[in-house]
């Protein structure tokens, strides 16, 4: 899911505040967390955030190392790599900006990118023929969509948001999809399950319930009101709510994106992952589902399918649950590659 809750695109706000950076401005609701505060962390950002303002590739490279180097800065660097997306267009431009591909920290560039596009006065829609003609690979594309998703959830509602999405291409049609069911579950958390997935009158109706069944599971995983991530112990079986999913498929979407929600970090928590993905009704084909979706959203999230395998050998709690993660990863591959198309990462395959 990448890009997950954590990567909320900064459009709500109508006041803004100063960063680190000198020149860039990010919304006062997006609160910083008191961890972030510390002066080291603080060191980093603004060490990239300033030289976002004279070589913005430059600085996203500094980024991705220091992420790759550092734990800590590689689960809360998204906001960071936001503001040097923002301030790639901001001296680039739109285009040019997009030929960066650097999917690292949760598509936070990308996300910057599409911020930035918006609050210059463009029209979301017209961006969804830049995903495709700049995109650097489907995960740019993708995550380009899904920035257009959130913003016009925001801009015209769910219903009409979602309809205009269903105009668009591949890649970028799925990820406005994505972006804008997410926006909808953060403005709705308490909206009944799969209620948004109900009287969809779009053209492409299949790929849209894929979408949807798939940010439906987040809600068992995220969702206020429906699981707390607070401890284990509530998060046990949370991947159960899929159970009452009748339609194979739609049920591996909903089991994938409870995996997907847990893991939407860059350093998710090990004991909060198996929890989620255990069935307490022996369903072991929705644990498989589970840990693939895990996978698959942990290279969302790395940029990197190498880093996400890695990743899953911390997180799995046997050499099962390790392989069903690594296959997650492995059939997003070609998405992070430039010059790629287009990839259906929802397909699961049967033990």
């Amino acid at each position: 899911m990448r890009t997950g809750l954590r990567a909320l695109l900064a459009l709500t706000a109508s006041c803004l505040i100063v960063s680190c950076s000198t020149n860039e401005t990010q919304p006062e609701s997006q609160t910083v967390p008191a961890a972030l505060m510390a002066n080291e962390v603080c060191e980093w950002r603004c060490q990239v955030e300033r030289m976002a303002e004279t070589d913005p590739l430059v600085a996203m490279k500094k980024l991705e190392m220091m992420a790759d180097e550092n734990r800590e800065i590689g689960t809360n660097c998204h906001d960071a790599a936001h503001n040097i997306g923002r301030m790639a267009t901001i001296l680039t431009g739109v285009d040019e900006a997009f030929r960066t591909n650097s999917p690292a920290c949760g598509g936070g560039y990308w996300h910057g990118v599409v911020t930035e596009w918006v609050f210059q006065g463009h029209n979301i829609s017209e961006l969804a023929d830049k995903c495709t003609a700049t995109g650097q690979g489907v995960l740019s594309i993708w995550e380009c969509g899904h920035g257009i998703g959130h913003a016009l959830v925001l801009q015209d509602g769910t219903q009409k948001a979602m309809l205009t999405c269903d105009s668009f291409p591949g890649s970028v049609r799925s990820g406005c999809w994505h972006g804008g069911l997410m926006q909808n579950f953060i403005d709705n958390p308490r909206d009944k399950p799969f209620e948004a997935c109900a009287n969809y009158t779009g053209i492409a109706k299949d790929e849209y319930l894929k979408s949807c069944y798939s940010l439906e599971g987040v809600r068992f995983s995220l969702g206020d009101g429906v699981k707390d991530l607070s401890t284990p112990d509530k998060l046990l079986g949370a991947v159960d709510n899929c159970i009452p999913v009748k339609d194979d498929f739609l049920q591996a979407q909903c089991a994938g994106g409870v995996g997907s929600g847990v893991a939407d970090s860059s350093s998710p928590e090990p004991r909060m992952l198996r929890a989620a993905c255990s069935s307490l009704k022996s369903q072991t084909q929705l644990e498989d589902w589970c840990w693939e979706g895990a996978g698959r959203n942990m290279v969302a999230n790395l940029g990197n399918v190498e880093k996400a395998i890695d990743v899953c050998k911390l997180l799995a709690k046997d050499d099962h649950t390790y392989q069903r993660c690594e296959m997650g990863a492995e059939l997003t591959r070609s998405s992070v590659q430039p010059g790629t198309s287009d990839i259906d990462t929802s397909k699961t395959k049967k033990p």
